[in-house]
């Protein structure tokens, strides 16, 4: 049907229609039309389950009358059934096909009638402008573009360009030039006129000889300024060339010359190379790698590259082995994708301590043509264990020199680009680039740490340098090089020691010993809130995680997908691609369908600057003007460049700053630091020091009043100015001095955090004047207690149920033990919903809400102070009142994507989005995918598949075209991209993280204002009557009116009122009519005395023993009551440990230790409730081990079991897992390793008797159960071995990891034996619910014979540092009793 409108119906309507009848129309209208189809509201075809047998389809993709695969509610077809009328479909394009199927046997009904029609597309509106570079104007069936006067159309009938006339000088040139000539050589110059146009006029040659000019082979080049043609490679043999020279003007080609160059003096012809066509990007490859890595494991990706006429063929890529190995190889090559990967164990190969080296030619050619074809080589040498011991003490030589000499060129470079801007110009960037780095600007702690975590990472990159360099010869050092070492298997635990120590890198240790105060206040940097974890929640600690990280390094410790060399990484599409094609860049402001106000934007920000703040790593000076070639020196620890997508420039980055290393054993991967506390506790108003707090308090006045700048009540400027290149201050403005310091990062921010400061001294002075006997100090301190608690109510009830819907978190049900730490994944993509809010300008507005300035567009709302000092905040406050902010989605202000942070001097700014999404990825965040399991999603492997949370079929589609696999696509586009939960304003995903983070945040914080004690009822009755309004209406001067809810913008149904309607806190409540007495905090315990073993002197209890609440502090002397120190010996006086004293840690006379006593303050602070754990559900299958005796050889044996009559799994030094169900062995990654001793009472084997085995049977429940997807799959096999203990006794409840032991965890040969009694076979990950076995009849004799005391047994895994997964066994306390641990002795008892 081509008529532009016409009518469809089923045979016979409007009678019935007849069963197994199958109709097909197919509509087509004319190009730049849709169809439209609108249906008959008396449609009535037969319902059946999900339409299948009777329906009406309309689609877009092309019918056929095989109903096989039919394609049905896809993003192309809807379907339709029942008597309800169907709603209008319209078409994308100028086709519709519409399908009528009736396959039931019944009689049919009336069917339906369609109209349908041409509808003009309106390209300007729907398709961005028409594309059109100025105008656009729609016509029927089509539009046009128009230009601005001045400018005209070019070809293309969409770009303008400015009319002017660009001429050359001539027509055709002619120059000549010799074979010989040198690279360089200036063979003509052209020249052109361009009217009256000042712009510079750029060339390019566009052809030689009639053939597309090749950068890649071309002989010539040409200034783009100039117009200078010279020589780019060198010239061959004698020939003519034809070049045809174009001139262009704003990057539109307006005029062109010939210029013929014959190159004189010929040459010899060379022959062609077999590689024509195609081309490995190096000759040669190296690869090493250790012995211990997994069969299947990539190690290297080869990519051929293909010239322009074989783009589109496929590459088969083949193997030659020139090792001995050739007929049972250890490595294979995928044969399409050019994967090199491990086939065979390689530990077969370490018979000794030296390296194995492979040599493998790799041959590319393409499919159906043998002739065209390039190689290879490869070198792999796979080396033993601790390779890079020797390199160590030279390793740590040469990156503390470099670190000096890069220390004073950074300072040079800092001087000379923070000269005054009268004496110098910036390079361009520079100021944008400083301004980013200026609010991310570490503290002196997050500083310590970052500088160690950079310089373990350099001495490792070191370390491997010097290996490559022993190891691989001068030619292959000139092709790519790849060490696929880590930290662990480069180095020994001993080694990484001495590099641990030289850094001298720890986490702080809280003080938490002034009990009066932790009772009744929080800390400025949140330690000691949870005490006995006191550091949880508190300032420059790791974020804490959802999920492991996923980083793409050969350890999966420190890099992200998207650096050099990475076999085994996804392919993720450019960060500026993603905003590019993804988003939607808006100038206008459109609002949102629940009015919520832009207040709801600018307090999300505010309240993302009292709980995290994640800051760059040291050494990011080195990150700016990348060469953006994508070569390993861009991507030298810190940084980490954005690149677009042709791979022309990139962006700027540098990689977060990260917690350093801490344990030898246990190196764990990169985790970033979250600077200020965890808690809202207002640390953007106070700060997250005491240092920040006390230069902020007006230490002058009795009312315990913040510093403010009168008479305007402003926020006081910052006094030290920065050191160069971050003094900027001076340039915008000043700086202003807050808890924060990106309280300068915009105007609304700058606005907010005053209204606070001014807030807490408007309730300090009414404290004061109701409290005349409180200190300064006092009114401080509960002024400072009050704001956080109205942070936090209007955070939870004002703030999140608009976020998040009503009653979306449960209800409180008092402090608990959860942890709360700010996630990784919230700081990073989860909260960053928020940018999408962002209104394109701020409005100005006065006390009856009329515009008192222009807007302020974002880019100059960036670092102005200025436009505050002149308006005030009253304006913008007001502003954020009246106007909505923008809906959460794909669209987002031009402003934040295309000039953050522009400064005048520049052409652009950063994209705030590539930003947010290069940080997910230099986090680790695993992607799209695995957030969806973890929130309860169906899997999804495609987009096609997530239309119940991403219900937009362009979205889909458009995810699809970027990331194809839905496991790898970044959170923080498709959370964008997710339709919101019903009540919430965000996705299931993000809905997800969210809740978890502010439920955390809420139910493990000691002071949060409903926690029981932390105020009175009365006074949290007060605070939940407080508002946002109350808050303004107190501090915003003039002010009037307001809406009862800030965050929701005035409409008819929600009208601004008098701030008298408002309801207000009465501080009377805080009235306290004497000083009250001081209060009793804790108490002291018992005294515990120590006991004397062989390994020394212990006395320790797992805290709940003796403190039923928190420890606060402990206390250690002599037992005649004396100091330690008069010992002169080592002791260890640990809280929630104990006291203990090791002999081995003794020298001179005092190598045995003399006996001590310690007791534990304890707290009457609350304890947290337990939050309980999660139990494993897995199935076990009740098996009993094979336990015979070889009576073949031994007649007359018979079998003895014993049970196990202890056992304890040793994890922390303070607490140990005595009587659970399992005992465990190895360690997750980033978890401390875990060991587990067992004991059996052997006393009834006779001295007499002959033992001829004793077997020792573990049940393994689990391996690797707590790894997830790929991180389980590259999880090393391992085995498990067991050590006879020989230094002391134990008992589970009083035994740790370091009590009462000579050495942490149990030393080898000093409290076990030196060598192991027996290793199990090898066991892989994902193996469970089967018998292990080890034979440990040399313990067993040494207990029966030889009278050695029985202390039991130590078991751990073998491969500890590189371990990955955790080994479960079943233990005595198991409900099963058949896979209880056994010990069989098979032995004879002779006769006489």
């Amino acid at each position: 049907m081509t008529e532009q409108s016409g009518t469809i119906e089923s045979p016979g309507y409007p009678n019935n229609y007849s069963p197994n009848q199958t109709c097909i129309w197919h509509i087509s209208v004319n190009t730049g039309f849709r169809v439209h189809i609108h249906f008959d509201p008396r449609f009535d075809v037969i319902r059946t389950l999900a339409c299948r047998e009777e329906y009406v389809l309309v689609s877009t993709r092309r019918q056929r009358f095989s109903s096989f695969n039919v394609v049905r509610n896809s993003r192309d077809s809807v379907v339709f059934c029942g008597n309800q009328k169907p709603s209008n479909v319209s078409s994308p394009g100028n086709e519709m096909w519409v399908r009528f199927e009736s396959k039931s046997r019944s009689s049919g009904r009336k069917g339906f009638r369609a109209w349908y029609g041409a509808q003009d597309i309106d390209e300007c509106s729907e398709q961005a402008n028409g594309g059109c570079h100025h105008g656009c104007v729609n016509t029927p069936g089509s539009f046009k573009c128009n230009c601005r006067p001045g400018f005209r159309l070019v070809a293309n009938g969409k770009r303008c360009i400015e009319d002017i006339v660009i001429a050359f000088s001539k027509k055709r040139y002619r120059a000549s030039v010799q074979v010989t000539a040198p690279l360089g050589t200036s063979i003509v110059t052209v020249r052109t006129t361009a009217g009256n146009s000042k712009s510079p006029v750029h060339y390019y040659i566009a052809s030689v000889s009639n053939k597309p000019f090749n950068t890649k082979t071309a002989l010539f080049d040409m200034d783009p300024v100039i117009g200078t043609i010279s020589v780019r490679r060198k010239l061959k043999k004698a020939a003519l060339y034809r070049l045809r020279v174009e001139a262009h003007y704003n990057g539109v080609s307006s005029s062109y010359a010939l210029v013929i160059i014959r190159v004189t003096t010929p040459q010899k012809k060379l022959q062609p190379s077999s590689d024509k066509g195609l081309k490995f990007p190096s000759p040669i490859y190296s690869v090493i790698i250790p012995y211990n890595m997994i069969v299947g494991q990539t190690i290297l990706h080869l990519r051929v590259e293909k010239s322009k006429g074989f783009t589109k063929s496929t590459i088969r890529y083949r193997v030659q082995s020139l090792d001995p190995y050739y007929r049972n190889p250890f490595f294979s090559l995928n044969p399409t994708k050019g994967f090199l990967k491990i086939t065979r164990e390689l530990t077969e190969l370490v018979s000794s301590d030296k390296p194995t080296s492979f040599v493998l030619q790799v041959i590319a050619r393409v499919q159906g043509k043998p002739d065209v074809f390039a190689s290879t080589q490869v070198s792999v040498v796979v080396v033993p264990e601790y390779v890079g011991n020797d390199y160590v003490k030279s390793s740590l030589e040469a990156v503390k020199n470099k670190s000096s000499v890069a220390g004073s060129n950074d300072r040079l470079r800092s001087q000379r680009n923070g000269s005054s801007p009268g004496q110098s110009k910036l390079p361009r960037g520079q100021t944008e680039f400083s301004l980013h780095r200026i609010f991310r600007r570490p503290s002196r702690e997050a500083q310590i740490m970052s500088q160690a975590d950079l310089q373990f990472n350099n001495i490792i990159r070191e370390i491997k340098r010097e290996v490559a360099h022993e190891l691989i010869d001068d030619r292959a050092r000139s092709g790519v090089v790849s060490v696929r070492l880590g930290p662990s298997s480069v180095a020994s635990a001993t080694k990484l020691s001495d590099i641990i120590k030289e850094l001298n890198c720890s986490l702080s240790e809280a003080d938490c010993s002034d009990t009066e105060y932790h009772s009744r206040y929080r800390t400025f940097d949140g330690t000691c809130n949870n005490l006995d974890n006191p550091l949880w929640g508190a300032a420059t600690t790791p974020y804490t995680r959802m999920l492991d990280p996923i980083y793409y390094d050969v350890n999966g410790l420190s890099d992200p997908a998207g650096f050099p060399d990475q076999p085994f990484a996804p392919e993720l599409p450019s960060p500026h691609h993603v905003s590019k094609e993804f988003l939607i860049h808006i100038t206008e402001a459109s609002g949102n369908k629940n009015h919520y106000s832009h207040m709801m934007m600018q307090w999300g920000q505010f309240l993302d600057h009292d709980i995290s703040f994640t800051a760059e790593s040291e050494g990011g000076e080195k990150c700016f003007l990348p060469n953006c070639d994508g070569s390993p020196e861009d991507y030298e620890h810190p940084c980490f460049p954005i690149k677009y997508p042709d791979g022309s420039e990139c962006t700027m980055f540098t990689r977060s700053a990260a917690a350093c290393q801490t344990d030898n054993e246990n190196v764990t991967p990169r985790e970033q630091l979250n600077t200020i506390t965890s808690f809202i506790d207002g640390s953007q108003i106070y700060g997250s020091s005491s240092e920040v707090a006390e230069n902020l308090r007006d230490l002058d006045s009795k009312e315990g009043y913040l510093k403010i700048a009168r008479p305007r009540y402003l926020l006081p400027f910052v006094k030290s100015p920065f050191k160069p290149p971050l003094n900027l201050c001076q340039l915008f403005g000043g700086c202003f001095d807050a808890g924060d310091f990106r309280v300068n990062e915009q105007i609304a921010l700058v606005a907010m955090h005053t209204l606070w400061v001014r807030e807490h001294n408007r309730i300090a002075e009414m404290l004061y004047q109701i409290n005349k006997h409180w200190n300064a100090e006092t009114v401080f301190q509960e002024t400072r207690k009050i704001v956080g608690a109205t942070l936090q109510h209007i955070t939870y009830d004002h703030y999140l149920p608009k976020i998040l819907g009503d009653n979306a978190l449960p209800i409180y049900q008092g402090y608990t033990n959860a942890h709360p730490g700010v996630l990784n994944v919230f700081a990073t993509s989860a909260f960053r919903f928020g940018h999408s809010m962002v209104r394109p300008q701020f409005a100005l507005l006065d006390a009856n809400f009329d515009r008192v300035a222009p807007d302020v567009p974002l880019i100059k709302a960036f670092f102005n102070n200025k436009l505050v000092q002149r308006e005030g905040i009253e304006p913008v406050l007001l502003g954020l009142l009246a106007n909505e902010s923008q809906g959460t989605n794909r669209e987002m202000a031009a402003g934040l994507t295309k000039h953050l942070f522009q400064q005048p001097e520049s052409e652009h700014g950063f994209d705030l989005a590539a930003l947010n999404i290069q940080r997910g990825r230099d986090h680790g965040l695993p992607g799209y995918g695995a957030w969806r399991r973890e929130c309860n999603l169906s899997h999804a492997d495609i987009f096609q598949e997530t239309s119940y949370e991403i219900k937009n079929a362009t979205s889909r589609q458009i995810l699809h075209d970027l990331y194809e696999d839905v496991e790898y696509a970044d959170l923080w586009v498709a959370g964008l991209a997710e339709d919101s939960v019903p009540g919430a304003i965000v996705g299931p995903t993000l809905h997800c993280i969210l809740n978890e983070q502010f439920r955390r945040l809420r139910d493990g914080d000691r002071f949060w204002f409903e926690n029981k004690g932390v105020f009175t009822d009365e006074q949290v009755d007060e605070i939940r009557k407080t508002s946002l309004s109350r808050v303004l209406c107190d501090n915003v001067f003039g002010i009037v009116s307001v809406q009862r809810d800030a965050f929701i913008a005035a409409t008819d149904e929600q009208r601004r009122v008098e701030c008298t309607q408002i309801p207000s806190m009465d501080l009377s409540k805080w009235k306290q009519n004497q000083p009250s007495p001081p209060v009793t905090i804790g108490t002291w315990s018992d005294w515990e005395y120590t006991v004397r073993k062989p390994t020394g002197s212990w006395a320790v209890s797992i805290a709940g023993n003796m403190c039923p609440s928190s420890v606060m502090d402990i206390e250690c002397q002599r037992t005649d009551g004396s100091s330690t120190q008069l010992t002169g010996q080592v002791i260890h006086c640990k809280e929630r440990v104990g006291v203990y004293c090791r002999n081995s840690e003794q020298a001179g006379d005092n190598e045995i230790c003399g006996d001590y006593r310690f007791r534990f303050l304890c707290s009457s602070i609350e304890k947290p409730a337990s939050q309980g754990f999660r139990a494993l559900g897995s199935t076990l299958f009740q098996t009993k081990p094979q336990t015979q005796c070889n009576i073949g050889r031994h007649p007359s044996d018979f079998p003895l079991s014993f049970e196990a009559v202890q056992h304890i799994t040793i994890v922390h030094a303070y607490n140990n897992e005595p009587n659970s169900e399992h005992m465990l062995a190895g360690k997750n990654k980033g978890q401390p390793k875990k060991r587990f001793l067992i004991s059996f009472d052997t006393k009834k084997i006779t001295r007499r008797a002959i033992v001829h085995s004793a077997k020792l049977y573990l049940y393994l429940t689990d391996f690797g159960g707590s790894s997830v997807g790929d991180e389980a799959a590259r999880s090393p096999s391992n085995s498990l071995v067991v050590y006879q203990i020989i230094s002391t006794d134990w008992h589970p409840q009083n035994t740790t990891s370091v009590i009462p032991w000579h050495q942490d965890y149990l030393g080898i040969g000093k409290d076990v034996a030196k060598n192991r009694l027996a290793e199990s076979e090898i066991i892989q990950p994902g193996e469970a619910q089967r018998w292990i076995e080890l034979d440990i009849q040399h313990a067993v004799r040494n207990w029966q014979i030889r009278k050695q005391p029985n202390y039991g047994l130590m078991l751990k895994v073998k491969k500890e540092s590189n371990a990955n997964a955790v080994m479960q066994f079943a233990s005595s306390d198991h409900p099963l009793q058949d896979l209880h641990p056994k010990l069989v002795v098979c032995l004879t008892i002779p006769p006489w």
